[in-house]
């Protein structure tokens, strides 16, 4: 049985463990899924292989920027349409 609520986001670890949940945050060095099945999951983010995200999220990068969009990563290649937030 599939829920029509089905959609997640996806992450595959490099150990070949594949995720599914909500991405929550994500910075330079971890990732925060949070899972129906187990809470909230903390990834050290060096070992993520590839992920994909269906809704927005906060970006935060390690010189301090913000931004909020969908991402992808695949082999340490990042693809976003993430929208840079404003400094308040």
């Amino acid at each position: 049985f599939v829920s029509a609520n089905a959609v997640a986001d996806q992450i595959n670890l490099k150990n070949g463990d594949i995720i599914t949940g909500e991405i929550v945050k994500l910075d330079s060095n971890k990732l925060v899924v949070k899972t129906n099945y187990a809470g909230e999951l903390k990834i050290i983010f060096s070992e993520v292989l590839n992920l994909a995200s269906e809704k927005p999220i906060h970006i935060a990068t390690v010189n301090g920027d913000k931004s909020y969009g969908s991402i992808t990563i695949n082999n340490n290649e990042m693809m976003t349409n993430a929208v840079k937030e404003s400094k308040q």
